[in-house]
Parts: C-alpha cells; sequence; structure tokens
C-alpha cells in the first residue's frame, strides 16, 4: 500500500466519523440506548478509525515513517 493510500484512507475514515447521515432533514426517531442515535453512530465509527489507526499503524509503520532515522549525535557531540 502507498503512503498516498493510507493518508487517503485515514482521511476517509475520520471523515465517517461525524454523523453525516444524521443531518437536520434527516433525524430518526427513537434508541436502542437512552442516547441520540447520532451518537451511537459517532461512538462507533469512532471506535472503527481507532482500531482500523491501529492496525495501519503497526502494518505500515515504516512506509509511513519513510525508513529514515533520526540523527544521533556521537559521543564527542557532533552530529
Amino acid at each position: 500500500m502507498t503512503r498516498g493510500r493510507l493518508y487517503g484512507l485515514s482521511t476517509l475514515l475520520l471523515l465517517a466519523t461525524a454523523p453525516w447521515p444524521f443531518s437536520a432533514g434527516h433525524v430518526e426517531a427513537g434508541s436502542a440506548m437512552p442516547m441520540p442515535p447520532w451518537a451511537l453512530y459517532s461512538l462507533g465509527m469512532t471506535l472503527l478509525y481507532a482500531v482500523s489507526m491501529a492496525y495501519f499503524l503497526k502494518r505500515y509503520w515504516s512506509l509511513s515513517a519513510d525508513g529514515e532515522t533520526e540523527a544521533m549525535p556521537t559521543s564527542d557531540g557532533r552530529d
């Protein structure tokens, strides 16, 4: 997977956490819990986003870091 795809997928998942289906013109009554449906949707999508990001970071960390390492100072203080 390319870096651009990772960033694109991350952005799409992040946008999906906002309760767009529950805009002002589309409000549903009732809920399974004492919370509005849009809040349950948002919490569920936020959990999905967190799990997805944990997976992507674990699997593709080296791609995201681009394989570059930070310059470590030498024992005499020179970089």
